[in-house]
């Protein structure tokens, strides 16, 4: 049985993915998010039989319980899309511990985790994709926890390419700008960050930035930086020293 394993499928990029994992001639895909509701909802528009699994990867026994399933589904595993992730605007001294570490936990642990439990069932040719961001490039003032974690992703992902490399398995990392028509700008301003980054900048229409990460990621492309905005923001890191890249953050946070 050969499958496609989405995290964050419920909405999002991550939702975006199923549409086009649909139409990859797949046994099955599996559905993964907090909300079991949200799921059945997109497995409901898929052609390709769906397998809704609600976990929330913030959590160590999602992670144990999803390596079971795994093992004991014993699956040839073609893709699998990390798409699952979430930000927390605001000073660190406003934010709460547990979001901050939360964070953490579903951007660097659980990534690591997910990678542990799905390698052993890739064969050659098979597509590991983490949703990273452009944030991974550089520091940002009243999003640093986001930017950091991102940032361990990026680097993860990039070294885990030449380990897999060899197995024929392609990793790449998708680094994209403010995405405008999800619910992650509302959602990381929940505890109190409203009045940080009040205006963003030309942000970027989901539809768009998926259509150019899935030709990368048929090309098995190392790095995808969808979007104008996200490769001007690359370009700019690696060229100005990191104290005018903060000044710029903060002129716009």
């Amino acid at each position: 049985m050969q499958i496609a394993i989405i995290t964050g499928a419920s909405s999002g990029l991550g939702r975006q993915c199923t549409a086009y994992a649909d139409r990859q001639g797949l046994d099955e895909i599996w559905l993964l998010a907090r909300r079991r509701d949200r799921l059945e909802e997109v497995a409901a528009g898929l052609t390709t039989q769906a397998r809704v699994i609600a976990l929330d990867l913030t959590e160590e026994a999602s992670w144990n319980e999803l390596d079971e399933l795994i093992q004991a589904a014993r699956p040839d595993i073609a893709c699998v899309i990390h798409a699952a992730g979430f930000g927390r605007i605001g000073p660190t001294a406003d934010l709460t511990t547990q979001g901050q570490l939360a964070m953490i936990r579903i951007h660097c642990e659980a990534s690591l985790a997910l990678t542990k439990s799905v390698v052993p069932y890739m064969q050659r040719g098979a597509r590991l994709v983490f949703i990273s961001s452009v944030a991974a490039f550089l520091p940002i003032p009243y999003f640093n926890v986001y930017a950091a974690a991102k940032a361990f992703l990026l680097r993860y992902s990039r070294a885990l390419r030449q380990e897999l490399q060899p197995r024929g398995i392609s990793v790449t990392a998708v680094c994209p700008y403010w995405v405008g028509d999800t619910e992650f700008v509302s959602a990381a301003r929940q505890e109190g960050g409203s009045r940080y980054f009040p205006r963003l900048f030309l942000p970027s229409k989901s539809a768009a930035v998926m259509q150019e990460v899935w030709r990368d990621i048929e090309a098995r492309r190392e790095l995808s930086v969808p979007g104008w905005q996200a490769k001007l923001i690359r370009l700019a890191s690696g060229l100005l020293p990191q104290r005018v890249m903060l000044w710029f953050c903060r002129l716009f946070a």
